[in-house]
């Protein structure tokens, strides 16, 4: 097993770790002695450089600190930025407080689960909701599933286009191979593949057969594209502008499909530190 840990760290130069939140010290120590067992074959390793006087994540204790614990560290010494957090933004409803207190011990009462009722839409005790007014016109909608997210963008996308009269921009995905359109044999193979039940992840990450744009429509970015500038997973924004090809004229009524794909589309972002 050790040979074969060698083999596969032999070239390895750098090791990410993707979405990992406050990780420990004692995490980095075992990480480290794995590491090393991959790297040297399980020879002792020393400290890889002196321990700054100012920690940057984890107070330093030489007298009782093991040299384990101090290899663990020196992954923190590596940052080039520490943030750190001096207030965190806790629930201060007292409604929601007192249940979380009781949902912690078990202790859930009747008037806990009322509570709960007055947030469910369906239910005759849930509070006045105008979808058509702030803030319930701007909400967004949090869900592992697909179906349901893509039915809830085509229905906000329609409410949007109603309201401001936007005219809507459908592109249609246009599969190729090698440069070539693909032969009618071949968009039924893909058209078989994708009503297969083994291929649904797959789906889950590929892109959608059509996609709908329209001046004024919210948008989101779904992979890091420069992190640094604040375009990341997870950033919002809104359409402000698309070029057509000019070859689609300007066309009539509130739906369009389009031959090609528009030349650019313009998205704000809500927040960028560009």
């Amino acid at each position: 097993a050790k040979d074969q840990l060698m083999a596969e760290w032999k070239n390895v130069r750098y090791l990410i770790l993707d979405e990992c939140s406050m990780p420990s010290r004692f995490f980095f120590t075992k990480l480290s002695k794995h590491v090393t067992i991959a790297k040297t074959g399980g020879r002792a390793m020393k400290a890889l450089a002196v321990l700054a006087s100012a920690p940057l994540y984890y107070p330093i204790d030489t007298l009782r600190d093991a040299t384990g614990d101090m290899i663990g560290r020196t992954p923190f010494e590596q940052f080039r930025t520490a943030v750190l957090l001096r207030e965190q933004v806790r629930v201060r409803d007292p409604a929601w407080l007192d249940f979380l207190r009781h949902l912690r011990r078990g202790e859930v009462q009747s008037n806990h689960i009322d509570m709960l009722k007055t947030l469910v839409l369906t239910d005759k005790s849930c509070l006045p909701t105008n979808f058509g007014e702030k803030p319930w016109s701007e909400a967004l909608l949090v869900t592992p599933r697909r179906s349901v997210r893509n039915l809830w963008n085509d229905a906000a996308l329609q409410s949007h286009c109603l309201r401001t009269g936007a005219r809507q921009c459908i592109c249609l995905a246009e599969d190729t191979k090698e440069g070539s359109p693909l032969t009618m044999q071949e968009r039924y193979a893909i058209a078989t593949r994708r009503q297969s039940k083994w291929n649904d992840a797959l789906q889950r990450n590929a892109a959608p057969d059509i996609i709908t744009i329209a001046i004024g429509m919210k948008a989101m970015i779904t992979a890091n594209i420069e992190t640094e500038l604040d375009v990341a997973n997870g950033a919002r924004g809104g359409v402000v502008d698309a070029m057509l090809d000019e070859d689609e004229g300007t066309g009539e009524g509130t739906v369009v499909i389009l031959n090609k794909l528009p030349r650019y589309v313009l998205v704000k972002m809500e927040r960028t530190k560009a």
